[in-house]
């Protein structure tokens, strides 16, 4: 008896070994994926800033590599029936941050525009598309219209990124901006609509049961959107919600308008958290840049991690009935039904032929058109319609197609049609007392625009009167940077004589512009200023805004002078004196290098000229 007692022991204490041993190899495999996913997000993240290419592309490609092509990634097995919810609540999120970047003052004079491409525009791509699948992909009417209604919506996940990367002038960037954000909750709500009189059968005699759900989700999400917006404006303006619990309670209350809303009325969720993000956005008593900065961050983190899920979702064999004629829909999509959409939006606005063609080739289909189709295509194969199956790799074909095109042509259409700031040159200078006038005039001697920005206007008048551009205001102020288009300059070099100003405008200049692109004179108290306070030292350490002025009422002066790929700072320095400080370098190129005791102390063959002082 003993003996069996002990075989049975025996036997139990290697199954729970083993158990433990599956257990420890499963909960190793999902760590293991978790953490490719995290890898493979900054990794294209990284490879698109250093390549100066929109990181779309790179996510999509190591998605398929993960994916279908690797299968080191199943998001299905990974997630499960959770996979649906993290992504829903995941764009939440993203377009909340989006909707708390929009300022209406940002389309003061293009808001026409806004409202007929997310409204005329919207319908006309819905029914050209629909018109198109149906002649040209043979899918059934009412797939036509579903297919043609998921392809309204572009979605701040793709457009924001090539925004940044190409930094279009002008009111282009405000317009696209405020379409791809806006359009995303109208489009889901199109397709929604469509999906229901799909899914039921009633397509036919659908008119009034369309009308009256479209208004009851547009009612729902309106005032459960503005109710949220409400709650945080009460919560935050009697100081109920301390600082450091900010960032995770506006998480938990996007979440819960999301939610909320879609449990009064199903779809809505996506309208509701716009209209809170707008509200935010453009009221003045409270202060929200902090959980602005923090969700931009969180942006791209999710970003990344969506778009390699839902491409390593795919399947090779999901392709397989691609043809020619889903290459002749895509052609027709980017240059009959965009083009058409656009020009018919902003027929009498202020936008003229450059713009119009530009933003008729910026609309890449993003997570929104991924999400909403796949939920679509599975309930439908479910309820036994035909061809549902399509739907899946039609949008991401799509996707695929557009995001590819459009990373890869706009910025050359922007260049080419000289409306775009890929990699500018001009520089914001703070301050206009006589040393940085002299800089700005040096500058513009070598070719370089400067646009300097004080408090005084006796200063700027001064500026303005040596022909240079000037703008008389706080760098504090609400509207400097909607006022000065910050995607015009490259870089911010504050010169001023009071330190406390020249910190300030690094921190109020940070969130526009890389750190290492904003640059100040060295401080008399720089010592006791922390670190997350200050630009990159500007020219040479410890040479400060009275050393400067020293300088000049001294007699040093400005030159901009020419040199030759064996010249050395030895010999700058034999030439022209010990004293001698180069304040710029410029490259065969054209590219302005600002001076700073953090870069090497040379110059490179590459280096045509440097701005001096003498």
């Amino acid at each position: 008896m003993d003996q069996i007692e002990h075989a049975y022991n025996l036997i139990l204490t290697n199954f729970n070994y083993a158990s433990y041993k599956m257990h420890l190899m499963v909960n190793e495999h999902l760590t293991l994926n978790l953490t490719l996913i995290l890898f493979l997000g900054a990794l294209a993240q990284w490879i698109a800033w250093r390549y100066h290419f929109p990181s779309i592309a790179f996510l999509l490609f190591f998605g398929f590599l993960a994916g279908p092509i690797g299968n080191l990634i199943n998001p299905d097995v990974l997630f499960g029936k959770t996979f649906i919810p993290i992504v829903s609540l995941s764009v939440a999120f993203i377009l909340f941050e989006g909707a708390l970047s929009l300022k209406f003052s940002e389309v003061a004079t293009t808001r026409k525009v806004v409202r007929n491409l997310v409204t005329i525009g919207a319908i006309v791509t819905l029914v050209l598309s629909a018109a198109a699948a149906y002649y040209i992909l043979k899918l059934d009417l009412r797939l036509s219209l579903l297919f043609g209604s998921i392809l309204t919506v572009t979605g701040p996940t793709v457009i924001m990124p090539l925004l940044r990367h190409i930094k279009p002038i002008g009111k282009i960037s405000a317009v696209l901006k405020w379409e791809g954000i806006v359009i995303d909750p109208i489009g889901a709500i199109f397709a929604v609509l469509v999906y229901q009189a799909t899914i039921t059968g009633e397509f036919y005699s659908a008119y009034y049961s369309v009308l009256y759900n479209f208004m009851i989700i547009f009612v729902t999400g309106t005032l459960t959107g503005l109710a949220g917006a409400g709650v945080f404006y009460q919560l935050l303006r009697n100081y109920l919600v301390p600082e450091y619990l900010q960032n995770p309670f506006t998480l938990a209350l996007v979440s819960t308008v999301f939610t909320a809303s879609n449990l009064i009325k199903e779809e809505s969720g996506l309208l509701a958290i716009t209209i809170m993000g707008i509200t935010l956005a453009n009221q003045r008593r409270v202060d929200v840049k902090n959980i602005l900065i923090f969700k931009e961050n969180l942006r791209v983190l999710l970003i990344s991690i969506l778009f390699i899920l839902l491409s390593a979702r795919l399947k090779i064999s999901d392709f397989d009935n691609l043809n020619s004629s889903s290459l002749l829909f895509i052609v027709i999509l980017i240059f009959v039904i965009r083009p058409a959409c656009v020009f018919i939006s902003s027929i009498k606005s202020d936008l003229n032929f450059y713009e119009k063609v530009f933003i008729s080739f910026m609309a890449p289909r993003g997570i929104i058109a991924a999400s909403v189709s796949s939920v679509f295509a599975l309930n439908l194969a479910k309820a036994g319609h035909k061809n549902a199956e399509a739907l899946v790799p039609l949008t991401f074909m799509v996707i695929i197609a557009t995001v590819l095109f459009y990373s890869i042509v706009s910025p050359w259409l922007a260049n080419r049609l000289k409306l775009s700031n890929i990699n500018p040159q001009s520089v914001i200078i703070i301050g206009a007392q006589p040393p940085a006038v002299k800089i700005a005039l040096a500058l513009k001697e070598a070719g370089f625009q400067s646009m300097l920005i004080d408090n005084n206007a006796r200063h700027v008048d001064f500026a303005v009167a040596e022909g240079l551009t000037a703008y008389a205001t706080s760098i504090l102020a609400d509207n400097v940077v909607d006022e000065i288009d910050v995607n015009a300059y490259g870089k911010v070099l504050a010169i001023t004589s009071n330190d406390k100003v020249n910190s300030l405008s690094i921190v109020r200049f940070c969130e526009y512009f890389e750190r290492h692109e904003l640059y100040q004179i060295s401080s008399k108290i720089f010592s006791s200023l922390p670190q997350r306070l200050t630009g990159r030292t500007l020219f040479r350490s410890n040479f400060s805004y009275d050393d400067l002025e020293a300088a000049f009422n001294g007699g040093a002066k400005i030159n901009n002078i020419k040199i030759g790929p064996e010249f050395s700072v030895q010999n700058f320095k034999k030439t022209y004196g010990e004293d001698a400080l180069i304040l710029f370098k410029i490259d065969d190129k054209n590219k302005l290098i600002v001076n700073s005791p953090d870069l090497p102390e040379k110059l490179e063959p590459k280096i045509k000229s440097v701005i001096a002082l003498c």
